[in-house]
């Protein structure tokens, strides 16, 4: 299994994180990047836009391609990161698939109790761009 998570810019260079919710059975009020697992014939990037477009309702503008990040490996399964760089300073957030219950922008460098090893690891990569 492969997954793929997206370190989402706005255009004050704020990354947005999600809370897991206390009903999700994978690491209850833990924060993560939006993303997910692949899903058959998917690649590393449609797995990524899909993930944010669900757990979010943000679909990135054409014109802004997202940059592919290391991929990290995580136990038994590798994960694809990209960073997504928004033309509109916040835009809405929906998040009704019960996944997660809130959100927040935050700096990519800033130090978080409760961040998924996999977003903690990608932040750490976005911060040298």
């Amino acid at each position: 299994m492969h997954s793929s998570a997206v370190v989402v810019f706005d255009d004050d260079l704020k990354v947005l994180l999600l809370r897991r919710s206390s009903t999700d059975p994978w690491s209850p009020g833990w924060w993560n990047c939006p993303g997910g697992y692949l899903e058959p014939g998917e690649t590393p990037l449609e797995a990524a836009l899909r993930e944010l477009r669900e757990e979010t309702g943000i679909v990135p503008a054409p014109a802004r391609e997202p940059i592919a990040i290391a991929p990290i490996r995580l136990g038994d399964h590798t994960q694809f990161g990209f960073a997504v760089f928004l033309d509109e300073k916040r835009p809405p957030i929906t998040m009704a698939d019960g996944e997660h219950d809130e959100y927040r922008w935050c700096s990519p460098r800033g130090r978080r109790r409760k961040l998924v090893d996999g977003s903690r690891r990608l932040l750490r990569l976005v911060a040298h761009l």
